[in-house]
């Protein structure tokens, strides 16, 4: 995801850097082949002109233990540092079809607020078919999720309490967390 981005990026920047070359209004660049075949509502611009709109470039992330590894720090370290959406947007897309993104950041900023800070440490990382078992030590607790590729990159396959509180909403989500103590607010 992040290498999509940084990609799309690159090349708009590319594309801006080239579209804001010189122009040039003299006789000998009016009679340029790009110019003459531009017509009259074409950019004027020999380099707009050669300029074609292209899709972004999107990098699929390798299928390694070491860029689960990554995308896992990655995620529990966003979540644990109150990037909830950040951390959202490691999750499969049948999660995401379960809870919103926002629904998801709304109830863990009404549980935890911003953020616990723990430290977060891969302990583990195991191939189990076509995905990995990651093995995460938050705050001294480990936690075990699977792990699988989808889209060109790595996702969080959350586990069945995640996923019964997912469904429930953000509100009730919230609700039974606090009533259970599981809140720090």
């Amino acid at each position: 995801m992040h290498r999509t981005i940084l990609v799309t990026l690159a090349a708009a920047g590319l594309l801006a850097l080239t579209a804001c070359g010189s122009h040039d209004d003299s006789p000998a660049a009016a009679a340029s082949p790009a110019r003459a075949s531009a017509g009259p509502s074409s950019p004027t611009s020999p380099t707009a002109a050669s300029v074609a709109p292209t899709e972004p470039v999107t990098t699929a992330e390798p299928r390694t233990a070491d860029a689960v590894r990554h995308d896992a720090l990655l995620a529990y370290t966003a979540d644990e540092g109150g990037d909830f959406e950040g951390a959202y947007d490691y999750f499969t897309a049948a999660t995401k079809r379960l809870i919103s993104r926002a629904d998801y950041a709304r109830a863990l900023r009404e549980c935890i607020g911003s953020g616990t800070g723990n430290p977060v440490r891969v302990t583990n990382v195991r191939q189990e078919g076509a995905g990995f078992v990651v093995t995460v030590e938050v705050g001294g607790s480990p936690t075990s999720r699977t792990w699988v590729y989808e889209g060109g990159a790595w996702k969080q396959v959350p586990g069945p309490e995640a996923v019964r509180n997912f469904k429930k909403g953000a509100a009730a989500w919230a609700a039974d967390e606090r009533a259970q103590g599981h809140c720090s607010q």
